[in-house]
């Protein structure tokens, strides 16, 4: 009877290279300018936690105003 391989450690197979295309942004960056990447990435956090906060302000509007 053939032994079973051992279970594969699911972190393992979390960190693939086909899994971390997935973050990559849809645009081609140039490999080679790497403060590019970082600016970029710096601009989409901070734009995105902008955005939050102000849906955020909306949405607390929206709910004061009713009371």
């Amino acid at each position: 009877m053939p032994r079973k391989p051992p279970p594969q450690d699911s972190r393992l197979s979390a960190v693939s290279p086909s899994r971390v295309t997935a973050f990559t942004p849809t645009h081609k960056i140039p490999d080679g300018d790497f403060s590019t990447q970082m600016t970029y990435h710096a601009a989409e956090r901070i734009k995105w936690s902008a955005f939050s906060a102000t849906k955020m302000a909306q949405l607390c509007r929206v709910i004061f105003s009713k009371q």
